[in-house]
């Protein structure tokens, strides 16, 4: 910041996942990034639980090197084995079995407060 001025050489709206991603990644390759909010604070105890499916693990692993993956282990719950049940319109039923992705497991669920914090 110069005289009230924050510079930047990139700009990224909102500080959901997607731009804390972005941001994330675009540091990693030497960019000044700032990060735009509308909410005057972190909203910590409000925002839920996500999974992390093996893309999305792959995904903060491109933004952020193995570090968010690593941080996402230690700090949410891996799920070792889905099955998704899908209940047809007239009773049938069938399963799906989610593969173990490359960290070991198929999913982590973690706050979002938790990733949020990591980005």
């Amino acid at each position: 910041r110069v005289d009230g001025v924050i510079e930047a050489d990139v700009a990224i709206a909102g500080a959901g996942l997607g731009g804390l991603a972005l941001s994330a990644a675009l540091r990693r390759r030497g960019f000044r990034v700032v990060v735009l909010e509308r909410a005057a604070a972190a909203r910590y105890t409000s925002q839920g639980t996500i999974a992390l499916w093996p893309n999305g693990l792959a995904a903060l692993e491109a933004a952020g090197g193995a570090r968010l993956p690593a941080a996402v282990s230690k700090r949410g719950v891996a799920v070792e084995a889905t099955e998704i049940l899908n209940c047809g319109l007239h009773g049938s039923e069938s399963t799906r079995r989610i593969e173990v992705g490359p960290h070991g497991v198929s999913a982590f669920f973690i706050p979002w407060a938790k990733v949020q914090q990591e980005l």
